[in-house]
């Protein structure tokens, strides 16, 4: 366990931890120290790597020109430092993850302007440096994490998703991208949010607190794109679930790094840890295809339509799109609704037809429906803007605590959606108006003014103060 230099803003040297399970439990029975640098310089800790009775502790941004990973080896009564690894042209942020397996150990190295992973193999009781990892596309802090398991390599890049490599005679060769919906723009720094065994691989998104997993085909790894996630069901939006992942044969631990508070940024979290266990015989959802029709009237966010699954596991679903050439519309990658998100589109020919495979995983497996989006030469409803808003009653307004939204006309209860805009333009709540009647919760929002939004062939606008 590290416990690098840097907090805060300030600096002193770091230390690594070894704990070792006893009958009563965990227990620490080492401590290491660099001992080469003065308090102040040194990041010792940063990142870690334990394989047998070897560790490797990084000291990345120990110095501009040679930051380092130590070799520690157990000896007959303590750890001793053995050497150290050094990149033959690594930069300041070389050693900011580590993995280790065996004879060969991976070293990442995000900074500006290299994007790499080192691999170093052990050859008698020498450690060689064998190998430079890069992407043809290296500018998305490549290096970021890093995991290996036997002759494969996975190293993350905090925009792209992870890249696989694998050891041939001819040397270490990229043999796929597994890439994400969705990757945030953060540079997550220390943390292995990667992942990979001989049958899995996990990509972490902290940014949107879920993780991607991915099965390895039975030919081999190819490039592929995440659908089945793993979501803690007591997540919060801003806890980092996923920033940490570890994977054993089947089973998953991942961490959330400020899952005990509502905010990043503040100090003394103490973080969660989370453990999955893949089910072997889980059973595929069974997806349709389906056809939905929108007026060509509809403006941004209209919604065009669910897409429907049966599921006898009664598992959570993840919805992604596989070939949308058109980007112009979205998939809710949870609820599996599908909204239009460009309107320009419906200005086009009088007839258009849209179509669309959208990908269903369920944890485990994948099913895929092919949509088809057909756009309406008229209206499917004609009415004016005022006529729209008697359609609806919204009260009380102002609002303390519950909201009712109710629905005057029955000819605008079908597809209907509310949303409710706080004041930056952020979607607070999404629901789908099934009902004449619907009660809205709002007394866990702060005092202000929203915009509440019902979508669906046409669109009315309200006002709603939150006292």
């Amino acid at each position: 366990m590290g416990a690098s230099s840097y907090f805060g803003g300030r600096s002193s040297d770091g230390t690594a931890y070894i704990f070792s399970e006893t009958d009563t439990g965990w227990v620490q029975t080492a401590k290491m120290v660099s001992g080469e640098r003065s308090p102040g310089t040194n990041r010792f800790g940063q990142a870690v790597a334990l394989y047998g009775n070897t560790a490797m502790v990084s000291a990345a941004r120990d110095s501009i020109s040679n930051p380092v990973v130590y070799v520690f080896e157990k000896g007959d009564s303590s750890w001793v430092k053995k050497t150290k690894l050094v990149a033959s042209d690594g930069e300041i942020e070389f050693g900011s993850s580590i993995a280790m397996e065996g004879n060969i150990a991976v070293v990442g190295d995000p900074s500006t302007g290299n994007h790499a992973a080192y691999v170093f193999e052990k050859e008698g009781t020498v450690w060689r440096e064998t190998a430079k990892l890069k992407i043809q596309d290296s500018s998305h802090s490549f290096g970021d994490a890093v995991d290996i398991s036997g002759n494969t390599i996975l190293v993350g890049s905090a925009d792209k998703g992870a890249y696989v490599f694998e050891k041939t005679e001819s040397g270490w060769t990229q043999v796929a991208e597994l890439s994400t919906t969705y990757r945030g723009h953060l540079h997550f720094e220390n943390d292995n949010w990667v992942a990979i065994s001989d049958k899995y691989a996990l990509v972490g998104s902290p940014d949107r607190g879920n993780v991607y997993t991915f099965t390895k085909p039975s030919g081999g790894w190819k490039d592929m794109t995440g659908v089945n996630q793993i979501i803690a069901t007591e997540r919060s939006e801003n806890d980092l679930f996923g920033i940490a992942v570890a994977l054993n044969s089947d089973a998953v631990l991942i961490g959330a790094s400020q899952g005990s508070v509502s905010q990043k940024g503040q100090v003394g979290q103490s973080g969660k840890a989370y453990f999955f266990k893949a089910i072997a015989d889980d059973i595929p959802p069974v997806v349709n295809d389906q056809t939905f029709t929108i007026s060509k009237e509809s403006l941004d966010s209209t919604f065009v339509g669910k897409v429907q699954v049966s599921d006898s596991d009664n598992d959570q679903h993840f919805f992604q799109f596989v070939d949308d050439s058109t980007n112009k519309f979205s998939v809710d990658p949870t609820t599996g609704e599908i909204h239009l998100e460009d309107e320009s589109i419906l200005n086009q020919a009088d007839s258009e037809t849209y179509n669309f495979t959208v990908a269903v995983g369920d944890g485990a497996n994948v099913a895929y429906a092919n949509i088809t989006v057909e756009l309406a030469i008229k209206p499917l409803s004609v009415v004016n803007k005022e006529q729209l808003r008697k359609a609806y009653s919204i009260y009380p307004n102002p609002v303390i605590e519950k909201l009712t939204v109710k629905i005057n006309d029955s000819e605008v209860l079908k597809e209907r959606r509310l949303v409710i805009i706080n004041s930056w333009g952020k979607k607070v709540l999404i629901k789908t108006l099934d009902a004449s009647e619907s009660t809205i919760d709002l007394s866990a929002y702060p005092p202000a003014i929203y915009l509440l939004k019902i979508e669906g062939a046409n669109q009315a606008l309200f006002r709603v103060v939150k006292k």
